[in-house]
């Protein structure tokens, strides 16, 4: 009878069964006699009451107005125990009266152990109760889709989302309709009726965690699709003009949104894969690298007359033209036509140099496009890309060297350095001295304690770790970087394959150019990270262990890690750990924080990672039950 009761009252309508469940779990029933007064005006508001017998009178006592008599399934007090305000009215037994009772302590217990269910009775009295932000953070880190994304950005999302439920065959959007809102699902799923004519699939399911409308509300159009709840929904949704401000402000959600590209797209995936081999720095690569590529892709819509690039707004990525015609304008005068399947912006992504003159949409146009950070990313995860990217430049180099030799830095050609003018490139290079390896010769052995920072201009270097484990590192990589930021031994051998050409950079030269250009170290880090990630997250370097030798930066690092493991040191010598840190110089400070963030990164994610893939593995053995994934859809 309970539950029927609390099924009927508008307060827990949005609740699910089970969540009414825990609700009336914690309450008890209790009975007073004609007179008896539950509740007094004015005080704070303890418990909440839901009638099963009798009838419950609500008395304003400062006129003696009876407000009402409430009968069975009818509650008295719940908003104002909810929200901890005092009684608005007196509560008395106008009969003899049987009631349940929940406490405000119960509420609260309830509340901290199933935040959801706080969530929605505060959209329905329409203020929040609860930690609604931390709540969605939890949830938006649970998914696969943000994984990488930082917390303060994931709370920054949070914020701007809001609560909406859907009963069954319910509307969430039209199509066509003005795009005003993104949705990710909560429970249930949505139907989904493509308008596109071009879809192969137009009818499909989004469930729990997918995300729909998303980008219809980046290219500010319509929705592309009917969607309809399919049993009672809970959805959060983002308003377009807080999403908008949003990626705006966190680019990486924009790259993360859009790159969740419907299934049924699969047709324009094989064009994509088409129009990507007809190109220098794409042509002939493994299928897996163009697939993560063509994953990497966004959409872009222009309309007719609208600019997709100028000088003050330059292109800064390789688009290609799906549907539509493009004009490319310099001092007024149109100087090509793009047509549908050209693909343009590839030196972009190869010298990182922006594209400045206008383009502007004939027609309605749509173009998949690969930002360059976009690309940098990729680079890291496959070799093959870093390798393509190298030999291009070398060939693009040698060109713009024999027109005007004074002008360009064989720099140019390692990615690492994409990023810095041509005065940063000339110091560099003035620290490095060029060296020569015949096939076969040892550049560092294992265990080996490193000198110098390597770049390899021309030729090929197999990296040898303990296990076995082989890397082959081409033109425009680098060698000698994990021994010199750790500040140990060489981990591995460096040995060339072909002749070699090397740039090798001194360690205080190292430390020096870290100091000045600290977003170097960054993409080292990342680096590294990608490498440890592809010898399975199971090789780190060997601790140190001569302390005499090693850098200041890695003898901090000791000192730092002893002290915390060793229970029986004073508090004296950590302190005097803190204040040798204060002296290090800045190269070496930074290599210790990217040493600390790696171990942390090993020890925080990788074990933890390693323990379930293990678990999960062994769970599926015993029992068939699909994995729920949290993955994103776009319509």
């Amino acid at each position: 009878m309970l539950k029927r009761f609390l099924k009927n009252a508008p307060l827990f309508s949005r609740l699910t069964d089970e969540e009414r469940q825990v609700i009336a779990a914690h309450m008890h029933l209790q009975r007073f006699h004609q007179g008896d007064i539950l509740f007094e005006q004015g005080a704070p508001a303890t418990a909440m009451y839901v009638v099963r017998s009798g009838l419950l009178r609500l008395i304003n006592v400062e006129d003696g107005r009876i407000i009402a008599n409430l009968g069975p399934a009818n509650l008295a007090g719940e908003t104002d125990m909810i929200l901890g305000l005092p009684y608005e009215v007196r509560g008395e037994a106008a009969t003899d009266l049987d009631v349940w009772v929940l406490s405000r302590n119960d509420w609260l217990d309830i509340i901290e152990m199933h935040p959801l269910i706080a969530i929605k009775v505060g959209s329905f009295l329409g203020q929040p109760i609860g930690d609604t932000k931390t709540y969605l953070t939890t949830l938006l880190q649970q998914s696969s889709l943000f994984e990488d994304v930082p917390v303060h950005v994931l709370e920054a999302l949070a914020e701007q989302m809001q609560l909406e439920t859907k009963q069954h065959g319910e509307l969430v959007f039209q199509a066509n309709a003005p795009a005003r809102y993104a949705y990710t699902i909560g429970e249930g799923r949505v139907a989904l009726v493509s308008i596109n004519p071009n879809d192969t699939d137009p009818f499909r399911y989004a469930a729990q965690g997918d995300w729909i409308g998303v980008e219809a509300v980046l290219r500010g159009g319509t929705y592309g699709a009917v969607a309809r709840a399919d049993g009672d929904v809970q959805l959060w949704k983002i308003e377009r003009e807080a999403l908008l401000d949003l990626v705006e402000r966190y680019p990486l959600l924009r790259d993360i949104f859009r790159r969740q590209q419907p299934e049924a797209e699969t047709i324009d995936r094989i064009a994509a894969r088409d129009a990507l081999q007809q190109t220098n720095l794409f042509a002939d690569l493994p299928l897996d690298v163009l697939d993560d590529v063509i994953r990497s892709l966004i959409v872009e819509h222009v309309e007719p007359n609208e600019v997709l690039a100028s000088p003050q707004e330059p292109l800064n990525a390789l688009c290609i033209l799906h549907r539509g015609r493009l004009q490319v304008i310099e001092d007024g005068k149109v100087l090509a036509e793009y047509e549908e399947g050209s693909t343009f912006g590839e030196n972009i992504l190869l010298t990182g140099r922006p594209l400045t003159q206008t383009i502007r949409a004939v027609e309605a146009s749509t173009l998949w496009c690969l930002p360059k950070e976009t690309f940098e990313r990729l680079m890291a995860r496959h070799n093959e890309l870093g390798s393509r990217v190298s030999f291009l430049l070398r060939s693009l180099l040698s060109e713009e060297q024999a027109a005007s030799p004074e002008q360009q830095s064989f720099l140019r050609m390692f990615p690492l350095f994409f990023a810095l003018d041509d005065e940063a490139l000339a110091a560099i290079e003035a620290t490095l001295r060029r060296e020569v390896y015949p096939a076969g010769t040892l550049i560092y052995h294992q265990g080996e304690w490193p000198e110098a920072f390597y770049l390899v201009y021309e030729g090929e270097v197999r990296v040898t770790n303990s296990r076995g484990k082989v890397t082959i590192v081409r033109p425009g990589g680098f060698l000698g970087e994990t021994a010199l930021l750790t500040g140990s031994e060489h981990a591995e051998t460096a040995q060339t394959i072909t002749d070699v050409i090397v740039y090798a950079m001194p360690r205080p030269d190292f430390e020096a150019m870290l100091e000045r250009h600290p977003h170097i170290a960054l993409s080292l880090s990342r680096t590294l990270s990608a490498r440890l990630q592809r010898l399975q997250k199971n090789e780190t370097a060997p601790l140190l262990q001569d302390s005499e030798r090693a850098s200041p930066g890695a003898r901090a690092a000791n000192a730092l890690v002893f002290d915390r493991e060793s229970a029986g040191l004073s508090t004296h010598l950590w302190d005097q750990a803190i204040e040798w840190f204060a002296y290090l110089s800045t190269g070496a400070k930074i290599r210790l924080v990217i040493v600390a963030l790696l171990f942390f990164w090993l020890v925080g994610v990788v074990a933890p990672w390693l323990v379930v893939q293990r678990l999960e593995g062994e769970s599926l053995n015993m029992r068939e039950t699909p994995a729920v994934v949290f993955v994103e859809t776009i319509i």
